[in-house]
């Protein structure tokens, strides 16, 4: 019953609990880090209307009932607030509703957005700036237009350095460029680490590749994973084209941001944060066992998630 209780009162708790963060370790809340998750249920049954629906699954959970959970944090992983959805919902629509929530509840100014592409699509972006929020954004450099890339994927274009420190404490050099594109700068970065760890990536699905080759009937529509293109009825090959194509962006990484006022070296630093808020969510699932669950009411689903 106390679940009923959390349930009805989960907005007032999430201000209270970030007010409470506020006054402790006097926080300002100028950088939003923004993502999206699922939880899932033992439970294959849906009800028209209700939050438990089947839905594209993060857990690899087919089959399975979930809901879709979003969640923002400040830059020291303190949470600001989050939103339970439908388990159906598509992801980039969460995105409106939790900004407003971010403007009514706190009543700010000046917040800078850091979230991965797939969050902030174009419609997603523009309500981002017609509230006068910033963003930095994770970009496709592979659907970025050929000029631009032409331009990104030069090495001569990348002059200056930007040194950060990784998990175990190991100094990483970066090199970047900058490119002017409309009312945003595109920051692409390379990297002789990542280079590498894109390689090796892309070897070990050529491996597969060459053991798919071997049992064509387990191919089915993995093809395209693999660097493999039909021929005819039954019979692949290696992608040459595909394959020289995906080794044009080993190393390489873009992102894109609408601030005028934060240095290339701060927007780098935000973005590299953003894993911040997969650790939350692996907390989520780990430590907190939050899923699977085995209510079955909104109420006690809200409630749980609000207990969590």
């Amino acid at each position: 019953r106390a679940l009923d209780k959390l349930a009805q009162n989960n907005e007032l708790i999430q201000q209270q609990i970030f007010q409470t963060g506020r006054n402790l370790f006097n926080q300002s809340l100028d950088v939003v880090f923004y993502d999206v998750t699922t939880f899932y249920f033992a439970s294959e049954v849906e009800k028209e209307g209700e939050l438990r629906q089947m839905g594209f699954g993060k857990d690899g959970k087919i089959g399975k009932t979930q809901i879709l959970f979003c969640m923002m944090i400040d830059h020291q992983k303190n949470p600001i607030g989050y939103r339970v959805f439908k388990g159906n919902t598509y992801e980039g629509d969460t995105f409106k509703e939790a900004l407003d929530d971010l403007k009514k509840r706190y009543q700010i100014d000046k917040v800078i957005v850091v979230a991965d592409r797939g969050m902030l699509s174009k419609n997603n972006l523009e309500i981002t700036t017609s509230k006068g929020y910033e963003f930095i954004i994770g970009e496709r450099l592979k659907n970025l237009p050929q000029k631009t890339q032409k331009h990104l994927l030069d090495l001569k274009n990348y002059h200056h350095q930007w040194i950060y420190n990784d998990a175990s404490g190991q100094e990483v050099l970066i090199r970047y460029t900058t490119l002017k594109e409309g009312n945003k700068t595109i920051i692409a970065t390379y990297s002789a680490k990542r280079a590498a760890k894109d390689k090796q990536d892309r070897e070990e699905k050529l491996e597969q590749a060459q053991n798919l080759l071997k049992n064509p009937s387990k191919i089915n529509s993995k093809a395209a994973r693999f660097f493999l293109k039909a021929q005819e009825t039954s019979k692949y090959s290696l992608n040459e084209e595909k394959i020289a194509a995906a080794e044009r962006y080993d190393g390489f990484l873009a992102i894109s941001t609408n601030s005028q006022s934060l240095p290339v070296a701060d927007v780098l630093d935000q973005y590299k944060q953003l894993f911040k808020i997969e650790h939350s969510f692996r907390t989520f699932k780990s430590h907190l066992e939050t899923r699977p669950m085995f209510h079955w009411t909104d109420q006690r689903i809200e409630g749980h998630i609000c207990l969590c």
